[in-house]
């Protein structure tokens, strides 16, 4: 039963994703039980703020100044809200106000500090921005406008140590960076140099990189006129000079800019490494092959440039030539950096664990092929690392004597229990059903503390909620605590929940913290390790023989294996038109992430596009704009192919918020399985929406979700058996609408057999009880 309490965290969660209209729903709910309740009102003016309705926002934040106790945050609002009223007296006055109620409210001071320099007021300004860095010394923005008062009153060293601050705890942000860079020009003409290094900077951090590399340029050229040390200065500008020059698809300057580097510098081996790092991120493998290829000496037989450069995967494939050619090299380079670790002396272990313990092989199971093998191979290496650093962690361990009340302790652990995240989605089923008089449920999220409805989700069904947060950097102390924290809940069973997407979920999933450990399939593919027993997978998606793919012992829970909750979805808000799609189009939906489309299936899109000359294929572009690229080249060659423009047929839509990639879904009328990797929960979802779905099963279970969930859901008929089924299916769901409502009206029908279905959840704590007693 809602009340304003759970009322007011779902629209909070809203609020967060930038969903207002729902999040305003909520808020407005929370007020019929609540309508003096300050909070609700100040957030939902708040929401009226962000939204741009300032008339709105402040009547509701006045009103719950006036009907609470006086808070800081309410009149720090008010002069957010009186900014853009342009009542700028009045603003200020707020934000004194709230500096009274609480002398610690730094955000206050800062816009407060803000609108005194705005309005001429520089000592006063100076003044309140020092105390705000007194308050709080990490916070860019009180250094950056000090920086400018100082500017202003000419005090150019001053202003310039300011600066300096600022970009050391933002050093992405632009804005400080052209005014460092200004600042440096009007100083002194002998400070040209360095200003054209930081307006290069700030020109780089704006993506305008034409204009970064003539600034750079010139910085470089007086530079290597000036030293022959490689400076830490000197090393950013080579770096972006020719990361830009990759931006801008001039890889051969960018490569001769190295070759110049290298002849000037001598060891250029920090700029080779922290390119290698930018264009293998970026998903510019091959680029990156050739960069390699300068490397020196030293660096072929660094242990972190091998890792690097050896040992990753494009994230999306040109061409199928290039996945075995790839899959050589991933397996030759692993060899390689066998050879080449040490790990007699504590430093040899400590290094090796930098060098290669943030490494994922994410991008290896989208190859399409049978992974097993290699994946033991890296599994064995790395585990051989863990256990070489954290021996403590990896001793068998003694299976605990069931609680008093004879319960079992289980553990899931993850990277990614977040309210929005696949993961969660995927399995929370498992918690919520849970039997609670047998079953000790604990959850471990790894990373950055959850959302609040992931805690409330989580906290709801699990008797222990304990959130681990790490650094993106590797942190063996962080390994050790938590690792031992584990331990010492005594666990009968550790599930991990998805090894394989998070370098952390493999390096815990090498150490032995549990006497069982198991993993699951939100990365389905074999973890490789040898410290987990058992895979837990579904009956439905696995193949025949499928317990020769997986290095542990295969556990089939009946049907889809998870009880997933029927999404609620949102009516639609917004039309075709808001998405490139033509309101007479068929419009095939394929919103899997793109390295899930192998380029060999490619002219299944033109071949369909052939027969159905109103389609349109609707993608979801990757957040690397060159990724995104390839696929649109690789699509316009398979549609060349038979005399199409891929441009008529194929749009790329940027990445959705939920809400809107629900409404996507909802008007279009085919969902496209990919081959080889088929959609999990996209899939739920997409049938929740409505839509039928095309699929063709695939070798392996990640090739099988699809083929799972239709039939579970016992609506079979849009299952093809090879790729010439599948386009006749696609064919004939876009040009007979008759057929495809009936499809859908049967997929509604059936819903009850698909959702929340518990005799999974019934047959996984059999096998729990069934695996403690071995």
């Amino acid at each position: 039963m809602p009340n304003s309490i759970s009322l007011h965290e779902e629209a909070i969660a809203w609020h967060k994703q930038n969903c207002f209209d729902q999040a305003e729903e909520k808020y407005k709910a929370a007020l019929k039980f609540e309508p003096n309740n300050a909070d609700i009102l100040s957030n939902l003016g708040m929401l009226y703020y962000h939204s741009g309705k300032y008339e709105e926002a402040l009547e509701l934040i006045e009103q719950a100044i006036k009907i609470s106790v006086p808070k800081a945050v309410y009149y720090y609002r008010l002069g957010l809200v009186l900014v853009k009223k342009g009542e700028i007296t009045n603003s200020i006055r707020a934000y004194q106000q709230s500096i009274a109620i609480d002398r610690k409210w730094i955000a206050s001071y800062i816009n407060l500090g803000i609108l005194l320099f705005e309005q001429g007021n520089l000592t006063r300004a100076e003044q309140i921005l020092g105390q705000a860095i007194a308050i709080d010394p990490q916070r860019s923005d009180s250094y950056h406008y000090l920086g400018k008062i100082l500017t202003q009153r000419r005090r150019y060293d001053e202003a310039i140590l300011a600066y300096k601050k600022a970009i050391q705890i933002e050093p992405t942000n632009s804005d400080i960076l052209y005014d460092l860079a200004t600042v440096f020009q009007v100083k002194n003409s002998s400070e040209q140099n360095q200003a054209n290094l930081y307006f290069g900077d700030a020109y780089f951090q704006q993506n305008n990189y034409e204009t970064a590399i003539n600034y750079y340029q010139s910085f470089l050229e007086s530079q290597s006129k000036e030293t022959p040390i490689l400076t830490e200065d000197n090393a950013r500008a080579y770096l972006n000079l020719i990361t830009s020059f990759y931006h801008i698809e001039q890889e051969e300057t960018a490569v001769n800019w190295l070759k110049k580097a290298k002849e000037i510098y001598g060891n250029a081996d920090e700029i080779i490494i922290k390119l290698l790092e930018f264009l293998n991120f970026s998903g510019q493998v091959n680029e990156g092959i050739v960069v390699a290829k300068e490397a020196s000496e030293s660096l072929l037989n660094n242990l972190y440039f091998n890792k690097i450069n050896l040992l990753k995967l494009p994230i999306l494939y040109e061409y199928e030539e290039e996945i075995e050619f790839y899959r050589q090299r991933f397996t030759q380079g692993l060899d390689i950096i066998k050879q080449q670790i040490s790990l007699e002396t504590s430093e040899d272990k400590e290094k090796t664990l930098l060098a290669c313990g943030l490494h994922t092989n994410f991008y290896l199971a989208y190859q399409g092929k049978d992974d097993k093998e290699l994946q033991m191979k890296y599994g064995q290496f790395f585990q051989q690392i863990m256990a070489a650093n954290f021996p403590e962690f990896v001793i068998p361990r003694t299976m605990p004597k069931l609680e008093d009340n004879g319960k079992i302790r289980v553990g899931y652990i993850s990277n990614f229990l977040y309210s929005y995240h696949t993961v969660t989605h995927l399995f929370s089923g498992w918690l919520r059903y849970s039997d609670r008089e047998k079953f000790t449920i604990l959850c471990y999220q790894l990373g950055n503390p959850s959302d609040i409805e992931t805690v409330k989700l989580i906290q709801e069904n699990s008797d222990g909620f304990y959130q681990l947060p790490h650094q993106q950097i590797l942190d063996s102390n962080f390994i050790k605590n938590a690792a031992q924290k584990i331990i010492d809940d005594n666990l009968h069973i550790l599930v991990f929940l998805d090894i394989g997407m998070h370098p952390y979920m493999t390096i815990f999933g090498s150490l032995r913290l549990a006497p069982i450990q198991c993993t699951t399939w939100a990365h389905p593919v074999t973890s490789g390790l040898p410290t987990i027993d058992y895979f837990i997978s579904s009956d439905l998606m696995e193949p025949p023989e499928a317990e020769k793919y997986y290095s542990e012992k295969l556990i089939k829970l009946p049907g889809i294996g998870i009880a997933y909750a029927k999404p609620d979805i949102t009516e639609p808000v917004k039309n075709r038109a808001d998405f490139q799609l033509r309101e007479d189009a068929i419009v095939y939906l394929c919103c899997q992430s793109l390295y899930k489309y192998l380029p060999q299936y490619d002219y299944v899109f033109a071949e369909i596009a052939k027969r159905v000359p109103q389609s349109q294929f609707a993608f979801i572009s990757n957040k690397n704009p060159h990724v995104t690229k390839q696929l649109r080249q690789r699509l316009k060659r398979a549609f060349e192919k038979i005399g199409l423009n891929s441009e008529e047929y194929c749009v790329i839509l940027p990445q959705q918020y939920q809400n809107d990639y629900w409404n996507l879904h909802l008007i279009a009328d085919v969902f496209l399985d990919p081959f080889q990797w088929s959609g999990g929960r996209s899939t739920l979802e997409a049938v929740a929406c409505k839509l039928p779905i095309v699929t063709c099963p695939g070798k392996f279970m990640r090739g099988r979700h699809s083929y799972a969930i239709l039939q579970q859901l016992k609506v079979t008929e849009t299952i093809a058996k090879n790729e010439a089924e599948y386009i006749e299916i696609a064919v004939k769901l876009g040009l007979d609408k008759e057929w495809r409502n009936q499809i859908v009206a049967q997929m509604i029908q059936n819903y009850p057999y698909l959702y929340s279905d518990r005799t999974c959840v019934t047959a996984l704590e059999e096998f729990y009880q069934y695996s403690i007693a071995l």
